[in-house]
C-alpha cells in the first residue's frame, strides 16, 4: 500500500515521541490490568480457607437477616446478602469493617453464628495501580487520561508507518537479522495484530478519566430517563429481599441473581440495594440498583437510556466482562503482550542511540528496565506477603502498598545506579525468583512448613510459574 512520503515523515516523530513518553506508564498499567481481570480469584487465593459452607437462606431467613442489619446500622451501613452460598460466600450475610470480613447466619434455634477473617487488600491496590500507574491521588488518574490520548496517537501513527510494508512484514519474524531486527518484528507483530484491543483500551481509558464533561454531553443526547427513577426516593417500607429480587428481575429478565448489596439503610433517601448476578450462559455480568424503600429503580446496566447503554458498553469492552472466563484469559494474554509492546518500543528508540554518552538515553534505558522489572517484582511481592498479613503488624492496605512500592523503587534505583545493561541481569533473576516463590510458598504451606493455610487455586500458582519460565531465557541472554 502506498503512503505519501510527507505523511510518513510526519507520523514517524509522532509515533516515536508519543510512544516513548507513554510507555513507562503503560507498562505498569497493563501489568496491573492483567491481574485486575481476576481480582476475585486473587483475593480468594490470598485469604485463608473458610469454615464449612452454611446453607443458602430461604425467603424467611433472608427477611430475618435483612431486618437484623437494618436494626443495627452501628455494625456497618454496607452489607451483602448472598443468595447462593459457596466456598467464597460460606454464609448468607457478610460485611466488612476495620480491615476484616465478617460472616453471619442464624441457626434453627434463632442463635447468631458469626466468624471473621482478614480482608485482603490485593484487589483495591492492584486496581489503583491499573488506573494511576502508581501515581497517588487524582493526579495519577488525569495523568493516565493524557497518556491514553498519547497511546492512541502512537497506535494510529504506527499503523500508518507500517502500511507501505504491511504485506511482507506483518507476520515476519527474522532473528537472523540481528537483535534490533528481531525486536522490530516482534513490536510490529504485537502492535498490529492486537490493534483493535489497544484502540478499545485507549479510547475507553480516556472516556473513564474525562467522564464528567462527557457525561453531560451524553445525557443531553439520551431520551427521557426511566419513569421509575422519577419516583420519590424513600417512599414506602423496607421491602423483603424476595420482593426486591422479583422487581430487579422484572427490569432485567435475563438476570440470574447471586447476591444483594445493601447500603445506607439508615438514610431512606440515599438507601440502595444492588442486585448482582449474570446471565444463564455465564457471560455478561448484570446488576440492578433499587431503592429498598419502595423499590424505585436507580440504575441498571441492561436496557434503559442511550447514556446508560453507552457507558456500560465502554466498561464491558475495557474490562472484558461480557464473555466469561475465556474472554478474560484472552484479555490477560493481550495485556501482557501490550506490556511487551511498550517495552520493545522503548528498546527500539534506545537502540538507535546506544552509542555515545547521552544522559537522556542512559536515563530512559535505566527507567525502562527498572519500571518493567520493578512492577513485576512488586506485584509478585504483593501476592507473597498477602498470605502472611495475619502474622504481621501492618494492616492489609499498608502491607500491600509497602510490598509493591519497595521493590518497584528499589529496582529503579538499582537500574539508575548500575545502568540498564548490568541491572537487567540481576532484576530479571529477581523477577524469576519472586514468581517461583508464589507456587513454592503454596506447596510449603500445604505440608505445614509455613504459618498459613493455603487456598489451592491452580491457575494462580501455575500462571506465576509459567511467567517465570517465560522470563528465564531472557535472563540467560541478558547475562
Amino acid at each position: 500500500m502506498k503512503v505519501a512520503s510527507h505523511l510518513l515523515k510526519t507520523h514517524l516523530p509522532l509515533h516515536t515521541w508519543c510512544g516513548v513518553v507513554s510507555a513507562l506508564f503503560l507498562i505498569v498499567c497493563f501489568l496491573a490490568g492483567a491481574l485486575t481481570l481476576f481480582l476475585d480469584d486473587l483475593n480468594r487465593w490470598a485469604a485463608p480457607p473458610p469454615p464449612s459452607v452454611m446453607p443458602a437462606p430461604d425467603a424467611r431467613q433472608q427477611a430475618q437477616l435483612l431486618d437484623y442489619m437494618a436494626a443495627h446500622p452501628e455494625i456497618t451501613t454496607t452489607f451483602t446478602l448472598h443468595l447462593r452460598t459457596t466456598a467464597d460466600a460460606p454464609a448468607p450475610l457478610s460485611w466488612a469493617r476495620d480491615g476484616e470480613q465478617f460472616w453471619a447466619t442464624r441457626d434453627a434455634n434463632g442463635q447468631w453464628r458469626r466468624f471473621s477473617a482478614p480482608l485482603p487488600a490485593l484487589g483495591e491496590v492492584l486496581d489503583d495501580l491499573h488506573r494511576t500507574a502508581g501515581i497517588p491521588g487524582a493526579v495519577g488518574g488525569y495523568t493516565m487520561g493524557v497518556v491514553a490520548v498519547l497511546y492512541a496517537l502512537a497506535l494510529i501513527s504506527g499503523t500508518v508507518l507500517l502500511l507501505p510494508r504491511l504485506k511482507r512484514q506483518l507476520f515476519a519474524l527474522r532473528p537472523e537479522g540481528g537483535r534490533r531486527r528481531a525486536w522490530l518484528d516482534l513490536h510490529n507483530l504485537l502492535g498490529l495484530t492486537a490493534l483493535p484491543f489497544h484502540l478499545v483500551i485507549a479510547i475507553t481509558t480516556a472516556v473513564f478519566v474525562f467522564y464528567a464533561p462527557l457525561e453531560q454531553a451524553m445525557r443531553a443526547l439520551s431520551p427521557a430517563a426511566d419513569t421509575d427513577i422519577a419516583e420519590a426516593a424513600g417512599q414506602g417500607e423496607l421491602l423483603p429481599p424476595a420482593t426486591l429480587l422479583a422487581r430487579a428481575q422484572a427490569f432485567v429478565p435475563a438476570l440470574q441473581a447471586e447476591r444483594m448489596v445493601f447500603d445506607a439503610l439508615d438514610d431512606r433517601a440515599e438507601a440502595l440495594v444492588v442486585v448482582l448476578g449474570g446471565t444463564a450462559t455465564g457471560g455478561r455480568r448484570l446488576y440492578v440498583a433499587l431503592n429498598p424503600y419502595g423499590g424505585a429503580l436507580r440504575y441498571r446496566n441492561s436496557g434503559g437510556s442511550f447514556y446508560h447503554a453507552a457507558s456500560d458498553a465502554f466498561a464491558a469492552l475495557h474490562f472484558g466482562n461480557y464473555g466469561g472466563y475465556p474472554l478474560r484469559w484472552l484479555y490477560f494474554v493481550l495485556a501482557l503482550a501490550g506490556a511487551v509492546l511498550f517495552y520493545t518500543g522503548n528498546l527500539l528508540w534506545l537502540g538507535k542511540r546506544a552509542r555515545g554518552e547521552r544522559r537522556d538515553v542512559r536515563l530512559l534505558a535505566a527507567l525502562t528496565v527498572g519500571t518493567s522489572c520493578g512492577a513485576i517484582c512488586g506485584m509478585a511481592m504483593m501476592l507473597l506477603t498477602a498470605r502472611f498479613q495475619p502474622q504481621l503488624l501492618l494492616t492489609a492496605q499498608a502491607l500491600a502498598h509497602t510490598s509493591y512500592y519497595l521493590p518497584f523503587l528499589a529496582a529503579n534505583l538499582y537500574a539508575l545506579w548500575r545502568g540498564a545493561a548490568m541491572a537487567r541481569v540481576t532484576l530479571l533473576h529477581a523477577c524469576i525468583v519472586l514468581l517461583c516463590a508464589i507456587p513454592a510458598t503454596t506447596g510449603l504451606a500445604a505440608v505445614g512448613w509455613l504459618p498459613f493455610a493455603p487456598r489451592l487455586l491452580l491457575p494462580v500458582d501455575a500462571t506465576a510459574l509459567l511467567l517465570a519460565l517465560t522470563l528465564y531465557p531472557f535472563a540467560r541472554k541478558a547475562r
